[in-house]
């Protein structure tokens, strides 16, 4: 998942076909049912927060993860224990993403 994450965010342009799938490859991995097992690896929302917190060439690419992945990270740390952390500091943490995803136009970038 990390490595799909970085590739993308250095995609240029949407019209390359291999960048749509593995938009929704990744969308689908991080789909807040999808994990219903709770084992999830806290290592993993570090360094998959990290690639998604940096430079990345496409806005609409990044704003669509970025939407998606804080619900998913909201849903898992509310279920599993091990990626549990302060509870209002996450909440604010994917608020902030959840604007920042959303005033970017995440929206626009799935439709």
């Amino acid at each position: 998942m990390l490595a799909l994450t970085k590739w993308l965010s250095k995609v240029s342009g949407v019209n390359d076909n291999v960048a749509v799938y593995v938009l929704i490859s990744l969308l689908e991995a991080t789909s807040p049912l999808e994990d219903e097992d709770g084992s999830s690896d806290p290592h993993l929302f570090v360094v998959v927060s990290s690639a998604l917190n940096s430079h990345w060439q496409n806005a609409d690419l990044h704003s669509a993860m970025l939407l998606q992945y804080s619900l998913f990270h909201l849903e898992v740390r509310s279920r599993d224990t091990h990626v549990r952390g302060e509870v209002s500091v996450i909440e604010d943490e994917v608020g902030a993403s959840l604007k920042k995803a959303i005033s970017a136009g995440a929206f626009q970038a799935i439709t």
